[in-house]
Protein backbone atom coordinates (compact mmCIF):
# COMPACT_ATOMS: atom_id res chain seq x y z
CA UNK A 1 0.00 0.00 0.00
CA UNK A 2 2.81 2.61 0.63
CA UNK A 3 4.13 1.88 -2.92
CA UNK A 4 1.05 2.67 -4.36
CA UNK A 5 0.93 5.76 -2.45
CA UNK A 6 4.48 6.57 -3.85
CA UNK A 7 3.58 5.95 -7.63
CA UNK A 8 -0.05 7.80 -7.10
CA UNK A 9 2.37 11.03 -6.42
CA UNK A 10 3.92 9.92 -9.08
CA UNK A 11 2.03 10.08 -12.02
CA UNK A 12 0.17 13.20 -10.00
CA UNK A 13 -3.45 14.14 -11.00
CA UNK A 14 -5.70 12.57 -13.94
CA UNK A 15 -6.32 14.85 -16.27
CA UNK A 16 -10.08 15.45 -17.00
CA UNK A 17 -9.79 16.55 -20.47
CA UNK A 18 -9.51 13.48 -23.33
CA UNK A 19 -7.05 15.80 -25.40
CA UNK A 20 -4.61 15.68 -22.29
CA UNK A 21 -4.51 11.94 -21.73
CA UNK A 22 -2.07 11.27 -23.89
CA UNK A 23 0.30 13.33 -22.80
CA UNK A 24 -0.40 12.43 -19.38
CA UNK A 25 -0.26 8.90 -19.84
CA UNK A 26 3.02 8.71 -22.02
CA UNK A 27 4.47 11.06 -19.29
CA UNK A 28 3.51 8.93 -16.03
CA UNK A 29 4.44 5.59 -18.26
CA UNK A 30 6.64 4.28 -15.83
CA UNK A 31 4.79 5.13 -12.48
CA UNK A 32 1.42 4.13 -13.83
CA UNK A 33 2.96 0.35 -15.24
CA UNK A 34 4.48 -0.05 -11.48
CA UNK A 35 1.16 0.72 -10.51
CA UNK A 36 -0.59 -1.61 -12.15
CA UNK A 37 1.78 -4.49 -11.41
CA UNK A 38 1.72 -3.28 -7.96
CA UNK A 39 -1.73 -3.67 -7.91
CA UNK A 40 -2.30 -6.67 -9.57
CA UNK A 41 0.44 -8.72 -7.66
CA UNK A 42 -0.54 -7.58 -4.71
CA UNK A 43 -4.11 -8.60 -5.01
CA UNK A 44 -3.38 -12.06 -4.94
CA UNK A 45 -1.90 -12.05 -1.31
CA UNK A 46 -5.10 -11.19 -0.29
CA UNK A 47 -6.38 -14.56 -1.41
CA UNK A 48 -4.39 -16.19 1.71
CA UNK A 49 -4.82 -13.29 4.05
CA UNK A 50 -8.74 -13.94 3.93
CA UNK A 51 -8.64 -17.83 4.72
CA UNK A 52 -5.99 -17.08 7.62
CA UNK A 53 -8.08 -14.32 8.81
CA UNK A 54 -11.15 -16.47 9.04
CA UNK A 55 -9.41 -19.16 10.55
CA UNK A 56 -7.30 -16.53 13.26
CA UNK A 57 -10.70 -14.54 14.10
CA UNK A 58 -13.02 -17.19 15.23
CA UNK A 59 -15.21 -14.41 16.64
CA UNK A 60 -18.77 -14.53 18.19
CA UNK A 61 -19.73 -11.49 15.76
CA UNK A 62 -19.98 -14.56 13.21
CA UNK A 63 -22.23 -12.12 10.76
CA UNK A 64 -19.46 -9.15 10.92
CA UNK A 65 -16.45 -10.93 10.11
CA UNK A 66 -17.92 -13.17 7.19
CA UNK A 67 -19.09 -10.56 5.25
CA UNK A 68 -16.61 -8.15 5.88
CA UNK A 69 -13.72 -11.26 5.07
CA UNK A 70 -16.37 -11.88 1.98
CA UNK A 71 -16.08 -8.39 0.69
CA UNK A 72 -12.67 -8.58 0.97
CA UNK A 73 -11.98 -11.38 -0.73
CA UNK A 74 -14.16 -10.03 -3.70
CA UNK A 75 -11.20 -6.89 -3.71
CA UNK A 76 -9.52 -9.51 -5.80
CA UNK A 77 -11.24 -10.30 -9.10
CA UNK A 78 -12.09 -6.66 -8.71
CA UNK A 79 -8.68 -5.72 -8.19
CA UNK A 80 -7.60 -7.88 -11.32
CA UNK A 81 -10.40 -6.76 -13.65
CA UNK A 82 -9.79 -3.24 -13.08
CA UNK A 83 -5.73 -3.55 -13.35
CA UNK A 84 -6.86 -5.17 -17.29
CA UNK A 85 -8.15 -2.16 -18.13
CA UNK A 86 -5.67 -0.11 -16.58
CA UNK A 87 -2.89 -1.65 -18.33
CA UNK A 88 -4.27 -0.58 -21.76
CA UNK A 89 -2.69 2.63 -20.82
CA UNK A 90 0.98 1.70 -20.87
CA UNK A 91 0.84 -1.81 -22.34
CA UNK A 92 -0.43 -2.76 -25.82
CA UNK A 93 -1.42 -5.82 -27.19
CA UNK A 94 0.92 -6.88 -30.14
CA UNK A 95 0.65 -4.14 -32.36
CA UNK A 96 -2.66 -2.71 -30.75
CA UNK A 97 -2.49 0.40 -28.78
CA UNK A 98 -5.17 3.17 -27.78
CA UNK A 99 -3.82 6.72 -28.55
CA UNK A 100 -6.50 8.25 -29.57
CA UNK A 101 -8.17 10.77 -26.88
CA UNK A 102 -11.72 8.79 -27.10
CA UNK A 103 -10.38 5.11 -26.46
CA UNK A 104 -8.08 6.81 -23.91
CA UNK A 105 -11.10 8.38 -22.32
CA UNK A 106 -12.62 5.39 -22.37
CA UNK A 107 -9.78 3.18 -20.90
CA UNK A 108 -9.64 6.24 -17.91
CA UNK A 109 -13.35 6.31 -16.92
CA UNK A 110 -13.40 3.00 -16.39
CA UNK A 111 -10.18 2.51 -14.74
CA UNK A 112 -11.38 5.09 -11.83
CA UNK A 113 -14.48 4.00 -12.20
CA UNK A 114 -13.35 0.24 -11.05
CA UNK A 115 -11.30 2.13 -8.65
CA UNK A 116 -14.21 4.35 -7.26
CA UNK A 117 -16.25 0.56 -6.61
CA UNK A 118 -13.10 -1.08 -5.04
CA UNK A 119 -12.58 2.14 -2.54
CA UNK A 120 -16.11 0.98 -1.76
CA UNK A 121 -16.00 -2.01 -1.34
CA UNK A 122 -13.03 -1.88 0.91
CA UNK A 123 -15.17 0.74 3.15
CA UNK A 124 -17.84 -1.47 3.45
CA UNK A 125 -15.46 -4.58 4.50
CA UNK A 126 -13.56 -2.34 7.16
CA UNK A 127 -16.38 -1.24 8.54
CA UNK A 128 -17.92 -4.53 8.72
CA UNK A 129 -14.13 -5.84 10.26
CA UNK A 130 -14.24 -2.57 12.69
CA UNK A 131 -17.53 -3.50 14.12
CA UNK A 132 -16.27 -6.82 14.76
CA UNK A 133 -12.88 -6.01 16.60
CA UNK A 134 -13.71 -3.02 18.11
CA UNK A 135 -16.16 -4.66 20.68
CA UNK A 136 -13.17 -6.94 21.63
CA UNK A 137 -10.55 -6.16 24.12
CA UNK A 138 -7.29 -7.84 22.42
CA UNK A 139 -7.99 -6.27 19.11
CA UNK A 140 -10.43 -3.27 20.13
CA UNK A 141 -7.42 -0.63 18.60
CA UNK A 142 -7.23 -2.51 15.13
CA UNK A 143 -11.25 -1.92 14.77
CA UNK A 144 -10.89 1.66 15.36
CA UNK A 145 -7.99 1.70 12.84
CA UNK A 146 -10.86 -0.41 10.63
CA UNK A 147 -13.19 2.78 10.92
CA UNK A 148 -10.36 5.25 10.00
CA UNK A 149 -9.60 3.29 6.92
CA UNK A 150 -13.42 3.08 5.72
CA UNK A 151 -13.81 6.50 6.05
CA UNK A 152 -10.42 7.22 3.99
CA UNK A 153 -11.97 4.68 1.63
CA UNK A 154 -14.59 5.98 1.54
CA UNK A 155 -13.11 10.10 0.21
CA UNK A 156 -10.83 7.83 -1.92
CA UNK A 157 -13.74 6.63 -3.89
CA UNK A 158 -13.63 9.96 -5.65
CA UNK A 159 -9.99 10.39 -6.03
CA UNK A 160 -10.30 12.34 -9.64
CA UNK A 161 -11.67 14.98 -7.23
CA UNK A 162 -8.04 15.21 -5.08
CA UNK A 163 -4.77 16.29 -5.71
CA UNK A 164 -2.78 13.00 -5.42
CA UNK A 165 -0.74 13.94 -2.47
CA UNK A 166 -3.80 14.05 -0.65
CA UNK A 167 -5.24 10.10 -2.28
CA UNK A 168 -1.62 9.22 -1.06
CA UNK A 169 -1.85 10.26 2.05
CA UNK A 170 -6.08 8.69 2.38
CA UNK A 171 -4.01 5.08 1.52
CA UNK A 172 -1.94 5.19 5.14
CA UNK A 173 -4.93 4.70 7.18
CA UNK A 174 -5.50 1.16 5.30
CA UNK A 175 -1.62 0.08 5.27
CA UNK A 176 -1.87 1.08 9.04
CA UNK A 177 -4.66 -1.62 9.21
CA UNK A 178 -3.51 -4.72 6.53
CA UNK A 179 -0.09 -4.19 9.07
CA UNK A 180 -1.77 -4.73 12.36
CA UNK A 181 -3.83 -7.60 10.31
CA UNK A 182 0.00 -9.12 9.71
CA UNK A 183 0.85 -8.51 13.44
CA UNK A 184 -1.64 -10.60 14.34
CA UNK A 185 -1.56 -13.23 11.53
CA UNK A 186 1.90 -13.76 12.77
CA UNK A 187 1.11 -14.67 16.57
CA UNK A 188 -0.14 -17.98 14.64
CA UNK A 189 -2.99 -19.11 16.71
CA UNK A 190 -6.47 -19.12 16.72
CA UNK A 191 -8.16 -16.84 19.80
CA UNK A 192 -11.87 -16.11 20.01
CA UNK A 193 -12.78 -12.43 19.70
CA UNK A 194 -14.76 -12.37 23.25
CA UNK A 195 -16.34 -9.50 23.74
CA UNK A 196 -16.05 -7.88 27.06
CA UNK A 197 -18.91 -8.12 29.66
CA UNK A 198 -19.70 -5.70 32.26
CA UNK A 199 -18.77 -6.66 35.62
Amino acid sequence: MVIIAILTVGFGRVPQAPSELREWSQSARFPLALLNETVVIGAGFLVPVVLALWRVWVARDRAAVAIGLGLMGAVVPLTWTVGLVQGRLVYPIGTLSITDPAGLALVTTLWLGGAHMISLVLTAATTCLGVALVRTRRLRWLGVVGFAAAASQLLLAYAWLLPAAASAALLLPLCVFFAGVGVDLLRGRPETLTVPTSG
